[in-house]
């Protein structure tokens, strides 16, 4: 039987969607599927937003301190951050929840 370690953090939308402001313009920008989602982890006490499409590098970070779980490194849809980034609730809290089961 597979073991599954599901991990969650939450986060207030404003701040995900600045990140996602400052790395969402080298996602995929360029019509080129070949880089068409964004790395995210906890790193150093920051969680932490980087994409690249082989010219550009955007990279966003936000203290976490110890309010995220060590989740490992995740590569997260371009298409899924642009549906958060068009949520309009600023007030409300984001979960994002991560499987290591695919």
């Amino acid at each position: 039987m597979l073991s599954t370690k599901i991990f969650s953090i939450e986060i207030l939308l404003r701040d995900f969607k600045e990140m996602i402001r400052q790395v969402a313009f080298c996602a995929g920008a360029d019509g080129n599927d070949s880089c068409s989602g964004v790395f995210l982890e906890k790193h150093n006490g920051s969680l932490v937003l980087a994409a690249t499409n082989n010219r550009r590098l955007g990279l966003a970070k936000v203290d976490a301190g110890d309010a995220f779980p060590d989740f490992g490194r995740i590569m997260v849809s371009a298409s899924a951050l642009k549906k958060i980034a068009k949520l309009k609730a600023d007030t409300s809290t984001l979960a994002i929840s991560v499987s290591d089961v695919v």
